[in-house]
C-alpha cells in the first residue's frame, strides 16, 4: 500500500469525501480557491524531493467541453463548485494552443517520474481522445486503463482512469 499520495491538480477537492485525509498533500498552482492547496505550485515543478519511498501521484488534469451555450467557453474557464458555475483562470492557455498543453503535459509527466513510482491519471475526452494523449506519458508503463461510468449518462463514458508504473510488473514464471 502506498503511503503517500499527491495530488497535484487538487482544485476544490471536489472528489475526495474528506477534504483533509492526512495521507494526501494537495498542490495547485491556483490562488483563490475555497479550499487552498497545502503547496502552491505548477505540476511541471514540484517542489517535491526525489526518491521518496511509497507515493502515488494524482493527475486530473483541467478540461473544458466546447459547444454552442457551454459554460465552458467563457475565456475564464467556467467550472463548477460545490453545485455552482464559478469563473477562474485554471485552464489558463492549455486550451487555446495545443503545443503548449502538449508540451506542459510532457514536462509533467518526466516530472510525476521523478518523484513517484505509480500515476494515477483522470482523462475527460471533452476536447481529446484518450489515445491522443497517452504517447506524452510515453516513460511509463500502463497498467490499466478503466472507463469511469457516469450513471447519468447511462454507460456512455468520455472519462477514464489510466494507472501507470515505472517499470513493467515481473512474472514469476515458477
Amino acid at each position: 500500500m502506498y503511503s503517500l499520495i499527491l495530488d497535484v491538480t487538487a482544485g476544490n477537492r471536489c472528489y475526495w469525501k474528506n477534504k483533509h485525509p492526512p495521507q494526501v498533500i494537495f498542490i495547485d498552482k491556483e490562488y483563490g480557491l475555497n479550499i487552498p492547496p497545502d503547496i502552491f505550485a505548477v505540476w511541471e515543478h514540484l517542489p517535491i524531493r526525489s526518491g521518496l519511498p511509497k507515493v502515488t501521484v494524482l493527475f486530473d488534469p483541467p478540461h473544458m467541453r466546447i459547444g454552442q451555450n457551454s459554460r465552458h467557453n467563457n475565456p475564464r474557464g467556467w467550472h463548477k463548485v460545490d453545485g455552482k458555475w464559478v469563473g477562474g483562470t485554471w485552464w489558463g492557455n492549455l486550451g487555446k494552443d495545443k503545443e503548449a498543453w502538449v508540451k506542459s503535459f510532457h514536462l509533467a509527466s518526466q516530472e510525476f517520474y521523478r518523484v513517484s513510482d505509480i500515476l494515477c491519471l483522470k482523462w475527460n475526452e471533452y476536447q481529446h481522445k484518450l489515445e491522443a494523449i497517452l504517447p506524452i506519458f510515453s516513460l511509463w508503463f500502463m497498467l490499466q486503463k478503466k472507463p469511469h461510468h457516469n450513471r447519468k449518462r447511462r454507460g456512455k463514458t468520455n472519462t477514464y482512469w489510466v494507472t501507470f508504473v515505472k517499470e513493467a510488473p515481473h512474472i514469476n514464471d515458477n
